[in-house]
């Protein structure tokens, strides 16, 4: 479909939003699979917007039928299977941080696109692996990282001491975004984040914002939900995100995706009576 055709895009965050494992639902309900399948007879974009970088988005998200990809909060973007752009983290600073992750002994992986490189401290970093069930087939250890490629960092640390005293050290220069039940954070480039990260895909799409809608349930999702026309954040929601949103839909094991999308007519049949 030529891009002057498109009505508008809506924005989907995938953990919490299109799943939720920890409420037992590992992979997108049927419901929600039927609205996003819909979407396109109304002639919206559908693009994931996701915290991961591509290296291991799930095969349960790519059988979706994405339009288009923004990944790894907002620094990378792909549609059609090209590039839009690509926002790599400062080697130097990187080095630095990694050196205080050492000294600290906090687990970290540092996500390129096609590849991450890891070094492990504790058992934390396996357990993060499998809360959030990670692949791991595209991870190698740091050792191996050789061209510079680097879009975001993940940490994950046994004590609250250890998070706190890297937070004060590399917030000026990082954006640390806690995981909800767990002890890791991403950790992003200062002023990359999914809201410039949907604002940036529109330009290389020459869309306007008007007919924007975002989808989401965590802090890491609130600039997109800000930035959109119409924020929507899932019924299991952190504070922010609730006070931030526009509306607030079911949860996600209820469809709350696809009712959401049956709410604002993006859906031509009714998917519920």
């Amino acid at each position: 479909m030529d891009q002057w055709m498109w009505q508008g895009a809506v924005f989907f965050d995938y953990d919490g939003t299109l799943v939720d494992k920890e409420r037992g639902v590992p992979a997108p309900t049927a419901g929600t699979k039927e609205a996003l399948s819909r979407l396109k007879e109304n002639q919206y974009l559908k693009v994931l917007c996701t915290g991961r970088p591509m290296a291991y988005i799930p095969q349960d998200a790519k059988e979706l039928g994405f339009d288009g990809w923004i990944t790894t909060n907002g620094a990378y973007a792909q549609m059609d299977g090209k590039m839009l752009f690509n926002h790599l983290l400062d080697r130097e600073s990187v080095n630095c941080f990694m050196k205080a992750c050492e000294g600290l002994k906090i687990s970290f992986a540092m996500e390129g696109q096609d590849a991450c490189y890891y070094r492990i401290f504790s058992s934390i970093f396996e357990g993060w692996t499998k809360r959030f069930q990670i692949c791991t087939k595209n991870m190698y250890p740091i050792e191996e990282l050789k061209a510079w490629s680097i879009n975001k960092i993940i940490i994950a640390f046994d004590e609250e001491n250890q998070f706190s005293q890297l937070e004060r050290e590399f917030g000026d220069r990082f954006v640390f975004d806690r995981h909800a039940l767990f002890t890791s954070s991403d950790v992003s480039r200062k002023g990359i984040n999914k809201g410039t990260g949907v604002k940036q895909f529109l330009a290389h799409l020459n869309l306007s914002d008007g007919q924007t809608y975002a989808i989401g349930d965590s802090d890491n999702d609130l600039e997109m939900i800000k930035f959109a026309k119409t924020g929507i954040a899932m019924g299991q929601h952190s504070p922010r995100l609730g006070r931030a949103a526009d509306y607030i839909t079911d949860n996600v094991a209820n469809d709350g995706v696809a009712k959401a999308l049956e709410h604002f007519h993006l859906v031509r049949q009714p998917l519920f009576r």
